[in-house]
Parts: structure tokens; C-alpha cells; sequence
């Protein structure tokens, strides 16, 4: 039988082979405590926090996530935010909750439909700016 310590270094080598194929986005949120990685028996690997058949790779996404955050983050009305969105029928819903997730905690990814995930969205960026620029403006005193 082979000793705990040699058992603990190959489990961290199969565990750096799973570390080293998450996307730098997911990385981010596993440093910073948004994410976890688990150990399950059997042949379900579960990384950042969502289960995947160890069997079935993902399929990669035709849309550059990183660049449709950037747009929408600079959007400044709700409105614009919709309409970009849904002018974007390649977007699917992991697409969009993957967007959602990068965009930061005031954005909800927990919609079921594609339109759902538009509105969470737009309410958690432009629309989230838009709220607390009328209370910080003073539309609240009227």
C-alpha cells in the first residue's frame, strides 16, 4: 500500500491537470472565493462550482465573452444594454451566464430563459448605475 504522502502528491497532480484547464475567468473566481472545486467519486468532475461529465467536453462558444462584458460594461442605459443583447441571436443562455458571472455580483445568472438573462443584465449594469444615479442626483426628493 502506498504511503498517505505519495497518495497526496498524485491526487495533487490529477487535481492540477483539472486546475489547468479552466478558462482565466474561472481561475479568477476559484482565487478569489467565488468558486470551489469538489471531489466527487465516480465520473463527475465538479469546477467552479458547476458539474460536468468528465466524459463530455464542453463546447466552445462561437462569442468572445471577454469582449461582449467590456461593451456592456460601458453602456450607460438599460435600454441600450437590451437592445445590443437581444440583437445578438448567437447568444445562448450559458453564453449569457457566463457574461453574467463576469460582470460582477450586482448581475444576476440565474434566469432559465435567454430573455430573462438579458434583463438581468441590463437591470445589474446600466440599469444598476441608472438606480443609483437618480438617488445620488436627488430624483428621490421629488
Amino acid at each position: 500500500m502506498t504511503e498517505p504522502a505519495a497518495l497526496a502528491a498524485l491526487a495533487l497532480q490529477e487535481v492540477a491537470k483539472v486546475v489547468a484547464k479552466l478558462t482565466p475567468e474561472q481561475l479568477a473566481d476559484l482565487a478569489e472565493g467565488r468558486a470551489h472545486v469538489e471531489y466527487r467519486s465516480g465520473d463527475t468532475v465538479v469546477t467552479a462550482g458547476r458539474a460536468r461529465s468528465a466524459g463530455r467536453p464542453a463546447k466552445a462558444s462561437p462569442v468572445d465573452i471577454p469582449e461582449v462584458v467590456k461593451l456592456v460594461g460601458d453602456m450607460s442605459s438599460r435600454d441600450e444594454v437590451l437592445a445590443y443583447l437581444q440583437s445578438r441571436p448567437e447568444l445562448k443562455v450559458a453564453d449569457l451566464r457566463e457574461i453574467a458571472r463576469a460582470l460582477g455580483p450586482t448581475v444576476s445568472a440565474s434566469g432559465r430563459k435567454r430573455d430573462d438573462l438579458i434583463r438581468n443584465i441590463a437591470e445589474g449594469t446600466a440599469g444598476f448605475r441608472q438606480g443609483a444615479a437618480a438617488v445620488l442626483g436627488g430624483a428621490w426628493r421629488q
